[in-house]
């Protein structure tokens, strides 16, 4: 082993599960020489600092040399490319895992990291896809802060910071109105402005979940969601958890809110908690949220006991386009949704083998309880291209409900084996559809056409109503949680979008719905709300 390679990796050993930038590297493998450099910098005369750069660039391209040969040996990965180019690193394997031998220059790597060997075939069909694959096993998917949890926007904003290493996709925010309770108006904004600045920066979606069942001071949140809609945060998503009944009572602050989003076109996601209790969380790939009893065990136990917990450990995206495009047998179809329960089966063991090595830092701020930050956390098998129209397979939906209840005895019998064993470990797997930015250049393109509603006569339509039945049936397969998404143009009035909100809370079996009213264009079609 090269010193240098023998430097890189102590630093990465000694700093478990963090994300390392070039530049800190290179001063951590070269520490004896930064001095000299940096008094070459400092220096007023030309040449010397002329010298200086050279120096300095001369040892960046040393590193990045043996960079990439830990890269290519699967020692290291690339994590990130950011701030004009730097490239951050990761340790592709556990630190208790490499051992580091200088006087024979090895290194020892007791066991691989990689359970996919059940999707290979898939993956090189472009049938299937795990999401962010260089994070895949050592960050979680999703994760859920508790706005209650703190008594102020400052505190909330140190953990974030955080926890940004160890999740993947999404963070949400639950009880946001209390820190608009708890907090000054400028610096909640302020605040705001660097959680979507940071989201943005490191690919992550922001859920702000606003239960109207706890708003206090109506006027306050008015006052916010004014200053909120001018900024146009692009990762921060609004949530707002409520029922019809509720919905009238803060009838006028809804009215301020539907006139500020549809103005700067803010979507409006409506949850409706007489469908489904637990919280949904917004992410990059889809839909997240918590099994109903299992929220309820945690409401009863557990919550006002942790900052958050876990949502969701690791998720793989499925083609179903593509896959029927090579297979035909609804067989075929059951033994492929085997073999991905079965990669995300050792997915979830190696994570949770080694929790406190990837998430040591979740585990310090969570203390004594951190075993049940993980306990209601799932794992994501999510659909795209599932149109059983076009494909004329009307089976498709008996098909995904028949290979959800095979996960679900996978998943019974892989805990049981595990405990008999002494060895206790929950695992479960959840459904869900896929959002386009999944993975834009791995996914097939779209084979449904979006579709516009201009008012609440639309959403009584014969044929609306025909298609929304079909559409709560696919809710209720997709358990990990699903999003009814409804594209709204025409003329904007509050008062009778509210009416719509209503008559959707009060008319159809769906848990969450969002009007989006960016006045998107396409042919008409049912399958507008996929």
């Amino acid at each position: 082993m090269h010193p240098t390679e023998y430097r890189i990796l102590n630093l990465f050993k000694s700093e478990s599960g963090r994300e390392i930038p070039t530049s800190e590297i290179v001063k951590a493998a070269f520490a004896e020489t930064q001095d000299s450099i940096n008094t070459n910098l400092s220096s007023n005369d030309p040449v010397n600092k002329r010298e200086g750069k050279f120096k300095k660039a001369q040892l960046h391209r040393n590193c990045l040399y043996h960079l990439n040969k830990l890269v290519n040996d699967n020692i290291l990965k690339v994590s990130a490319i950011r701030n004009r180019g730097e490239k951050y690193f990761v340790l592709q394997v556990p630190p208790d895992e490499l051992s580091l031998d200088m006087n024979s220059r090895k290194i020892i790597i007791s066991q691989t990291t990689e359970p996919v060997t059940q999707t290979t075939l898939y993956e090189k069909k472009n049938i299937v896809r795990r999401f962010d694959e260089h994070t895949w096993i050592n960050r979680l998917n999703a994760v859920l802060i508790e706005g209650t949890f703190f008594d102020g926007i400052n505190r909330l904003y140190a953990v974030i910071q955080g926890i940004y290493l160890n999740v993947n996709d999404a963070i949400a925010i639950n009880d946001f109105q209390h820190l608009i309770e708890q907090s000054s108006m400028d610096q909640l904004i302020d605040i705001l402005k660097n959680i979507d600045a940071d989201a943005k920066d490191k690919s992550k979606i922001i859920t702000l979940i606003f239960n109207l069942f706890a708003i206090g001071d109506s006027e306050k949140h008015q006052r916010f969601f004014e200053r909120f809609s001018s900024l146009r945060l692009t990762n921060l998503r609004p949530l707002f958890y409520c029922s019809s009944k509720n919905l009238y009572k803060h009838h006028s602050l809804m009215k301020k809110v539907i006139e500020l989003f549809s103005k700067n076109k803010i979507k409006i996601n409506i949850q409706n908690k007489l469908k489904h209790k637990p919280p949904y969380l917004i992410g990059r790939g889809g839909i997240f949220t918590f099994d109903e009893e299992e929220w309820k065990l945690y409401l009863d136990h557990f919550k006002g006991k942790l900052f958050g917990i876990s949502c969701a450990q690791s998720s793989v995206i499925v083609d179903l386009n593509t896959f029927f495009n090579q297979y035909q047998s609804q067989d075929d179809f059951r033994k492929f949704i085997i073999n991905l329960g079965e990669a995300l089966f050792r997915a979830n063991s190696n994570q949770r083998r080694n929790s406190n090595i990837y998430f040591g830092n979740l585990d310090k701020i969570n203390g004594i309880n951190q075993k049940t930050f993980y306990r209601f956390s799932r794992n994501y098998i999510r659909f795209w291209n599932y149109d059983w129209q076009e494909k004329q397979q009307p089976y498709i939906l008996d098909l995904l409900e028949s290979s959800n209840q095979l996960l679900k005895k996978l998943s019974n019998t892989q805990e049981t084996i595990f405990r008999s064993c002494g060895m206790p470990i929950r695992f479960r797997i959840a459904f869900s559809s896929a959002f386009s930015k999944f993975d834009l250049q791995f996914l097939s393109s779209r084979k449904y056409s979006k579709r516009n509603i201009q008012g609440i006569k639309d959403l009584s339509s014969s044929g609306f109503q025909s298609y929304v039945k079909t559409r709560e049936k696919v809710m209720n397969i997709f358990d990990g949680g699903d999003r009814f998404r409804i594209f709204r143009n025409g003329k904007i009035d509050p008062e009778e979008i509210i009416h719509e909100f209503n008559f959707l809370l009060n008319t159809y079996n769906i848990p969450l719905f969002s009007y989006d009213f960016s006045e998107m264009r396409g042919d008409i079609k049912l399958t507008r709300f996929l």
